[in-house]
């Protein structure tokens, strides 16, 4: 077995670093699409014994506030858990690759280098 030079050595960690870096970043994405999942669960909750014509008011883009009808946030808030799910399926495939790679650079640095990292 030959010994790495100190850059490959360097270089390796500097790889290793910024892949756990990456699959943290992923998992807080993770995270975050499921309390906004949540959160529209509910509000389906809310307004799910409202007639679908009725008018409710609803904070839009840039906080402002505007009136719809059930029937459209209903599909508002459907679609949005719709994209939460595909995104979170996303993530979650990219942390999987992302630590298979780690795994494959060198499986006990790499650990003892994730485990520093998650304290």
């Amino acid at each position: 077995m030959s010994q790495k030079s100190v850059s490959e050595q360097i270089e390796e960690q500097s790889q290793i670093q910024e892949i756990i870096q990456t699959i943290l970043i992923d998992q807080e994405q993770i995270g975050q699409l499921r309390t906004k999942h949540k959160q529209a669960s509910q509000a389906e909750h809310c307004i799910e014994k409202l007639r679908e014509d009725e008018k409710i008011w609803s904070c839009g883009s840039g906080g402002f506030f505007l009136q719809t009808t059930v029937k459209e946030m209903r599909e508002i808030l459907s679609n949005e858990k719709e994209v939460c799910k595909v995104e979170q399926k996303e993530l979650a495939k990219h942390v999987e690759e992302s630590q298979k790679l780690l795994h494959s650079l060198d499986p006990y640095d790499s650990y003892k280098l994730q485990q520093q990292y998650l304290q």
